[in-house]
């Protein structure tokens, strides 16, 4: 399914492998496909047990909101993390430890015996730093500059990082280490799904159902002459293992046909002409109807 990249695919399963902290991140005013297809694969990592953080710098919209995992989108790297570094020579220290003491903690350095090595105050430096990462995924972004603020906030540690670069725009820089860019693809999420395929990682109900719901948004719910076998593949998969068309339903529920006693079933399309129907003389009657609704 990603037979064009067979190269790419295997230095991924590298990545993850050695990767213990992997950062999933989309751009601002991203698509609901790039979304669905970021929150997949970050499911879809920590049932892996992997350590992962999803990144979406802005608002989530109400249509994102059907997305299953968006309660742990994070807008930011955090800043939260103190890093308190100076220099070091190998070999140097002996002992790191810290105690606590009248609310103060300290950090102790036991240099190593007969070792010179000296710390003094102006050889510290102090700063504060967010999620740490030694992987990124960036998602549907086609260049650096896209994600603005959140680039030139973290640019130090984007230049040290591998990172994975998954879009379908060809307009994309091919910036990451590894590329997986496919303008043919019909969307993210079946890209994402191909990736997840392809490299073993562990999927449930709720990651295949997000690929579904990238897939459904991008190419009006499988309809039309020109899909490609691949889609088709991937949403097969999907629903196979348990996937859960949210559009599809979504829709059946906004379209539940009417019951008005005693009259002909309508659709809500047709609310004006049974507006103008005569009721049946028992129509003031107390009544009790059972109701339906589609699963």
């Amino acid at each position: 399914m990603l037979s064009d990249f067979s190269s790419e695919i295997s230095q991924i399963k590298s990545s993850l492998t050695n990767a213990q902290n992997i950062v999933i991140l989309t751009k601002e005013n991203t698509s609901l496909d790039s979304l669905a297809g970021a929150l997949a694969l970050y499911l879809s990592l920590k049932n892996s047990r992997k350590s992962a953080s999803m990144i979406y710098p802005a608002d989530l919209t109400v249509e994102m909101s059907d997305l299953i995992g968006v309660d742990e989108v994070k807008k930011d790297f955090g800043g939260k993390n103190i890093i308190i570094s100076w220099d070091y020579s190998d070999g140097a220290i002996e002992k790191v430890s810290y105690n606590i003491e009248n609310k103060r903690f300290n950090l102790i350095i036991q240099p190593r015996e007969n070792s010179n090595y000296d710390i003094t105050a102006d050889k510290i430096d102090f700063r504060k730093s967010g999620i740490t990462a030694d992987l990124i995924f960036l998602v549907g972004i086609d260049k650096f500059s896209a994600l603005n603020n959140l680039y030139t906030q973290e640019q130090e540690m984007f230049s040290k990082v591998d990172i994975i670069n998954i879009d379908k725009n060809i307009s994309n820089e091919n910036y990451g280490k590894i590329n997986l860019v496919s303008p043919t693809a019909s969307s993210i999420s079946e890209l994402i799904g191909a990736l997840i395929m392809e490299t073993g990682l562990t999927i449930d109900q709720d990651v295949v159902t997000n690929i579904l719901t990238g897939i459904d948004v991008t190419t009006a719910n499988l309809s039309g002459d020109n899909l490609k076998p691949e889609v088709l593949e991937i949403a097969a998969w999907c629903l196979k293992n348990g996937g859960v068309r949210l559009l599809i339903k979504k829709k059946m529920s906004d379209t539940k046909t009417t019951v008005i006693p005693n009259q002909t079933v309508k659709k809500d399309s047709d609310k004006d002409q049974a507006a103008e129907s005569v009721p049946s003389p028992d129509w003031l009657q107390p009544k009790i109807y059972r109701g339906t609704s589609t699963a």
